[in-house]
């Protein structure tokens, strides 16, 4: 009876954790998919976001993702060819 007691006691201690949480989680994902942005350069495309870690006393991890343009060209004319769209 002790053992089963216990469990019970974990198992709605960690619903009520998850439950707080929920707030958290949805202000984490609202503010990552604000932060995200497009920028285009004469020879790449730039994405950069801003996605708060889990727990807000972390801090903010920024990334900055760059993808050459010929690179991009390379894939769209190989789409291009293999559907056919070629003239």
């Amino acid at each position: 009876m002790g053992l089963y007691s216990l469990l019970l006691i974990l198992a709605w201690g960690f619903g009520l954790f998850m439950l707080l949480y929920l707030p958290v989680r949805k202000h984490i994902l609202q503010k990552d998919i604000q932060s995200r942005k497009l920028f285009f350069t004469p020879n790449a495309i730039v994405y950069k976001y801003r996605k708060p870690v889990p727990f807000p006393c972390f801090g903010v991890l920024k990334k900055e993702k760059h993808v050459l343009l010929p690179l991009v060209a390379d894939v769209v004319i190989e789409q291009v060819s293999f559907w056919g769209l070629l003239y």
